[in-house]
C-alpha cells in the first residue's frame, strides 16, 4: 500500500468514524479510491505497525462508548448467535456488536483455532444428531475421494456428500469412533506435496525484495511467488523464526550505509588563488584523500565520484557555512 493512499484513507476512515459514532459494516460505504472501509480496517488492525492510528480509532470509539471486540469477546458473542439460531451465519446475516462481519471472522478465526470450529459445529442440532456409524458405510467411498480431490480435510460446512451430510462433520466423530481409519487418511494427506515455499525460499524472497525496494513491503504491496502478503507474512513470523528480524535489519543497514553522501573539498591548482576548491560526492565508503590533490586524483579511487562545484573558503571557514557555484555535471 503506497504512503500516500494509506494517508488519504486515514482521513476519510477517521471522517466517518468521527460523524457516524461507529465503525463502519462492510460493503456499507467504500474510499474515494473504490476500496470498502471496513475491509480495509479488518485487514490493518492485525498490525502493530498500523497500532498508533489503531489507537487513535480506539480513542474516537470510546467518547461514543463503542468497543472494538477482541477474538475472545467475539467467541462470546458468536457462540450465542449459534446458540440461539442454530445454524452458523452466512455472509452480511450476522454482525458482532462492533458492527464486523461474523461469517468473515469465523472463516479467518477457524484456521487458527480448530478447537473452536469443532466447538460451534458440536452445537449444532445436524452435528448432535449424525450418527457416524449408521452413515460411515454409505458415504465412505464418497467423503474419501472428496479428501483425495481437494488434498485435506475440509472445513465444516465447506463440502457436503450427495446425501447433504457435512464431510468435516463426518472425520470430526470418524476420529473418535474409528481411529485407525482417520489415522490412515491423515498418513494419506502427508504423501501429497506442498505447494507452498519453504521458510528458507520465503526468507531468501523477502530480502531480495527488501534490497530492491529499499524498505519492508507494505501489506499488499508485495507477495512471495506463491501468493502469500509478504507483509503480513513477515510480522506473523519475524519473532517465531531465529534472526529474521535481525537479517532484514542487518540488509536495510546495509542500504542506509550505501545511500550515505560524502562531500571531499579538494584544492584546485588551476586556479591562481590556492584558496578555491572544488566540491566533489560520492555515495557509499568515504574515500582516503591520502595523495589527492585534484578531482582526477579522486576519480581513479572511485569512479562513480562527482565533481559538484566550486568554493573560495575564507580563513579557517567550514565548508557547512559557504555557498558554493553548483557546476553540471557530465552525464
Amino acid at each position: 500500500m503506497e504512503r500516500k493512499l494509506f494517508r488519504n484513507r486515514k482521513e476519510e476512515f477517521k471522517e466517518f468514524v468521527i460523524i457516524e459514532q461507529r465503525l463502519p459494516r462492510r460493503g456499507e460505504i467504500k474510499f474515494r479510491d473504490g476500496e470498502d472501509l471496513r475491509t480495509w480496517f479488518d485487514a490493518i488492525i492485525r498490525f502493530s505497525y498500523f497500532q498508533s492510528f489503531i489507537d487513535e480509532i480506539k480513542s474516537i470509539l470510546e467518547k461514543f462508548s463503542f468497543r472494538i471486540l477482541g477474538d475472545n469477546d467475539k467467541e462470546e458473542e458468536f457462540i450465542d448467535y449459534v446458540i440461539k439460531n442454530d445454524h452458523i451465519p452466512g455472509y452480511k446475516e450476522g454482525y458482532f456488536s462492533d458492527n464486523s462481519e461474523m461469517k468473515s471472522w469465523f472463516n479467518s478465526y477457524k484456521n487458527k483455532n480448530s478447537d473452536f470450529e469443532t466447538r460451534v459445529h458440536e452445537l449444532l442440532t445436524e452435528y448432535k444428531e449424525l450418527d457416524i456409524s449408521e452413515v460411515w458405510f454409505f458415504v465412505r467411498e464418497e467423503c474419501i475421494e472428496i479428501v483425495k480431490k481437494i488434498k485435506r480435510i475440509p472445513y465444516h460446512g465447506e463440502v457436503v456428500t450427495q446425501s447433504g451430510i457435512d464431510v468435516r462433520s463426518v472425520f470430526d466423530k470418524l476420529k473418535s469412533n474409528d481411529p485407525m481409519i482417520y489415522e490412515s487418511i491423515v498418513l494419506m494427506l502427508s504423501t501429497y506435496k506442498d505447494n507452498r515455499l519453504s521458510i528458507e525460499n520465503r526468507v531468501q524472497e523477502l530480502c531480495s525484495t527488501v534490497r530492491r525496494l529499499k524498505y519492508i513491503p507494505f501489506i499488499e504491496e508485495e507477495k512471495f511467488s506463491d501468493g502469500v502478503d509478504m507483509y503480513y507474512w513477515y510480522n506473523t513470523y519475524k519473532d517465531r523464526i531465529p534472526g529474521l528480524e535481525t537479517r532484514i535489519d542487518k540488509i536495510l543497514d546495509e542500504i542506509k550505509q550505501k545511500s550515505k553522501v560524502n562531500i571531499y573539498l579538494i584544492p584546485n591548482f588551476k586556479k591562481n588563488s590556492g584558496k578555491r576548491y572544488t566540491i566533489c560526492t560520492n555515495v557509499g565508503d568515504k574515500i582516503d584523500l591520502d595523495g589527492v590533490c585534484s578531482f582526477d586524483d579522486l576519480k581513479v579511487k572511485d569512479s562513480t565520484v562527482l565533481e559538484c562545484g566550486e568554493v573560495i573558503l575564507k580563513n579557517d571557514e567550514e565548508i557547512g557555512s559557504v555557498s558554493f557555484v553548483k557546476k553540471k555535471t557530465k552525464k
